[in-house]
């Protein structure tokens, strides 16, 4: 009994160590490789103070929706792929993201932090409560309905509520609490 205590407190920290080594993973950088016709979904930041119009008026972009965040401003939408530099180059414009979906690399490290070996001793997390500290949470999503999510407060809105109301910025509580659900291990080790 003392040993799988032992296990499973270890099993905790790899789990912590894991999610920090997919962050790391995470961070990398696209390349735009424009081809005819073809469009980018981006992410831009506007100068506080500043209108996005000069984006919004940029010949070939389609909005998909506004963010307001504190005090900052993002436009999140689509341009020619040619005029993703463009861009960048309007007045108002901070910077501009590419965004795009990143591919999952939990069956990289998993194994890197010995994770492996634990799931062989029987360790997986089962029956235990754990606390995200984060952006804030969808806990209406698919992979986090039925009682995953039982109790949460919003630091940004100042309520109880934690559901995260600020859409492409803070995705990261959502990814990181379907992590620690375990729902996204169990499909990689299956």
């Amino acid at each position: 009994m003392k040993n799988m205590a032992r296990g499973i407190t270890l099993f905790s920290m790899l789990i912590i160590a894991a999610l920090i080594l997919t962050a790391f993973s995470l961070a990398q950088t696209s390349t735009i490789n424009p081809t005819p016709g073809a469009r980018t979904n981006v992410i831009v930041q506007i100068e506080s103070g500043r209108s996005p119009n000069s984006v919004l008026s940029f010949p070939g972009f389609v909005l998909k929706r506004e963010i307001n965040w504190k005090t900052e401003k993002y436009i999140v939408g689509s341009v020619p792929t040619e005029d993703f530099v463009n861009v960048g180059n309007l007045p108002g414009v901070v910077r501009v993201y590419e965004d795009y979906e990143l591919p999952l690399s939990l069956n990289q490290t998993v194994p890197l932090i010995g994770a492996t070996q634990l799931h062989q001793l029987g360790a997986r997390g089962q029956g235990r409560s754990i606390c995200i500290i984060d952006t804030g949470i969808d806990y209406t999503h698919p992979d986090l309905d039925g009682g995953k999510v039982v109790n949460g407060y919003d630091f940004v809105s100042g309520d109880a509520d934690p559901f995260e109301a600020y859409g492409a910025i803070g995705s990261h509580g959502n990814w990181i609490s379907i992590i620690a659900a375990g729902l996204l291990m169990r499909a990689l080790l299956q």
